[in-house]
């Protein structure tokens, strides 16, 4: 009995021990499908996280190999402005995590082709390259001389034996001497306004984009007038995000409520290239001249039509208290009634003039058309315009026509500016330059330009002058031939002597001009004096003062606020001068063209 307990107990152990065999067994397998699972996943992870670094590393070296290329390219415009265009490129130059290879190729005087290669780690180990070209251009203003002489408010008078070949716009009286004096075009003589802003807000402490957001499509100015007059034409202070396109600036009645009326009393344009990268006033005319009165609110809106987040205007605007006869506001679409206009809680800058003075034509030989309030003493070989007409002969009369409205100067503040600031880029000589050096520019000279007899000057980049421009006798001033067809300037804020014989010259290129401009509002001395014999392809622009032009002269083109021809001097027109581009010159200016940057495939 005893020993069958004992076998049965014995039995029961050795089962147990079985069954523990077993359990542990299959403990030790499940132990090692989890850790060959484990195995597996560490492998993954690993396998995932290598491709994962290499994958960001790929990521990285293609952004790296692209911005090397970059690199190259800016390298290149650098180059191409600190040796005045004379860079061809370099080859495998070192940068960061590789290199980069550069050509540069000349398309024209003004144009290059820019390309550039770059390599991780280096050209002879191309693990990664990437191939960008560009085009560079000198950078370049564009200024339409429409016609043979444009003058300002002072007026033109002409004395015995003048000829101006070509059309003339004058915003003053024009005086002849008994038809001794012959303009062989067509003659323009605005109505009269005043010398000064009726309304003006000049302050400005900062900008508002208008033309970016489908929100700022347009912007408006409030203002009254101080008396009853037509309005003749405005200002604007503005600048310019990239290239937009022209905008229309409208006057406006107000509609009742605060805002402007959905129509407009007239229009005139913005001209996008007049407006620059930095704040400049810009004057605006109007294809009319209406009647305003002292007793309504009238709004100025400049109206954008199509937006774009990259070009567009800013205009200068100041604290709402600087002028207490209006505020600006901004909306989506100015001619829409349902458009919601919003508060700026500031006033834009901006000038308005009016006037209605009666300007005349005087004393004069005309060879095309006529248009003046008032025509005296005066042959018209064609047709004459007017209000009044005083003995004087026509090949047709138009009595009761409407004066012609006052044309805005070619050159705004703004692109003088930019002028200036481009010269001053280019290095600074302080106190007076004296010395008859071969050639010089960009450059800002802080004193006089004072050039002696027979001094022969070439210009390689934009030049401007702070005090006055004194010249010898038979002087030349030339462009660099490497402006090419392009035209370059001499600017200055002083006094302008040109006495016998000076020439100033372009290129050599039949397109290509040297615009010699003063701000100067001197009348006496005249702000630009020329004397006997003097020349060339220049163009002579005054834009405050009076130019004083003597004898036997015979520019390309006059503008100035005010200007007198005296015996036997004249100015025949060039007609290539309807678009003229001025380049900072072949001593700088190279900037990437628009549209032009591609990356190519390898």
């Amino acid at each position: 009995m005893i020993d069958n307990r004992q076998s049965t107990i014995d039995n029961r152990r050795e089962e147990k021990g079985q069954a523990l065999h077993v359990r542990s067994g299959q403990a030790a397998i499940l132990a090692i499908v989890f850790l060959a699972v484990i195995v597996i996943l560490i492998g993954s992870l690993y396998s995932r996280l290598g491709n994962f670094l290499f994958s960001g590393q790929s990521t990285i070296e293609k952004e790296q190999v692209l911005h090397l290329a970059e690199a190259g390219i800016d390298k290149a415009i650098w180059e191409l402005n600190r040796t005045g265009g004379g860079y061809t490129g370099e080859t495998d130059t070192s940068f960061g995590a590789g290199t980069f290879t550069t050509e540069v190729t000349t398309i024209d005087s003004s144009t290059k082709k820019i390309e550039s290669t770059a390599y991780i780690p280096n050209s002879t180990n191309q693990k990664r390259r990437k191939k960008i070209t560009v085009r560079a251009r000198l950078s370049s203003t564009n200024v339409s001389f429409l016609y043979g002489v444009q003058v300002g408010a002072g007026g033109l008078t002409m004395a015995n034996n003048t000829t101006i070949t070509g059309n003339v716009y004058s915003n003053g009286s024009i005086r002849g001497a008994n038809n001794d004096s012959v303009i062989t075009g067509d003659v323009f003589v605005a109505v009269g306004t005043g010398s000064n802003p009726d309304q003006e807000n000049l302050n400005q402490t900062s900008g508002l984009n208008i033309g970016d957001l489908s929100s700022r499509t347009d912007a408006a100015q409030s203002f009254k007038v101080s008396s009853a007059n037509i309005i003749t034409k405005i200002a604007l202070y503005i600048r310019k995000e990239n290239n937009p396109s022209n905008a229309t600036i409208r006057i406006v009645e107000d509609d009742g409520t605060g805002k402007p009326k959905t129509s407009g009393l007239t229009s005139g344009t913005l001209d996008a290239s007049s407006v620059t990268g930095s704040f400049g006033w810009v004057e605006v005319t109007f294809s009319s001249n209406p009647a305003l009165d002292p007793e309504k609110t009238y709004w100025l809106v400049i109206d954008i039509g199509v937006t774009n987040s990259s070009r567009y205007f800013i205009w200068g605007q100041s604290d709402d208290a600087n002028y207490p006869n209006g505020t600006g506001k901004y909306t989506s679409d100015w001619s829409s009634g349902s458009a919601l206009w919003s508060d700026t809680n500031m006033d834009f800058n901006f000038k308005a003039w009016i006037g209605n003075n009666i300007n005349i034509l005087d004393g004069m030989s005309v060879g095309g058309n006529a248009h003046a309030n008032t025509i005296s003493n005066s042959t018209i070989t064609r047709d004459a315009f007017f209000q009044t007409i005083i003995n004087s002969t026509a090949a047709n009369y138009f009595p009761g026509s409407t004066d012609p409205p006052p044309e805005a100067l070619p050159i705004s503040d703004g692109q003088i500016n930019d002028w200036k600031t481009t010269a001053n880029d280019g290095g600074v000589h302080n106190g007076d330059y004296t010395t008859c050096i071969s050639s010089i520019g960009p450059l800002r000279i802080t004193g006089d330009l004072n050039l002696t007899n027979s001094c022969v000057l070439t210009l390689t980049g934009t030049i401007y002058v702070e005090g006055s421009i004194i010249l010898g006798n038979n002087v030349i001033i030339q462009l660099d031939p490497g402006y090419g067809a392009d035209s370059g300037v001499l600017v200055t804020d002083g006094v302008v002597n040109i006495p016998n014989g000076v020439q100033v010259n372009g290129s050599g290129q039949p397109t290509s001009f040297l615009l010699l401009l003063t701000t100067s509002g001197s009348f006496s001395p005249a702000a630009i004096t020329i004397n006997n014999i003097a020349g060339g392809t220049g163009l002579i622009y005054a834009s405050n003062g009076l130019i004083d032009v003597f004898n036997n002269n015979g520019f390309k083109e006059i503008t100035g606020f005010a200007l007198n021809l005296h015996n036997n001097s004249g100015v025949t027109y060039d007609f290539g001068l309807a678009n003229s581009s001025f380049t900072s010159g072949p001593g700088g200016g190279w900037q990437v063209q628009e549209k032009t940057w591609q990356i190519l495939p390898f």
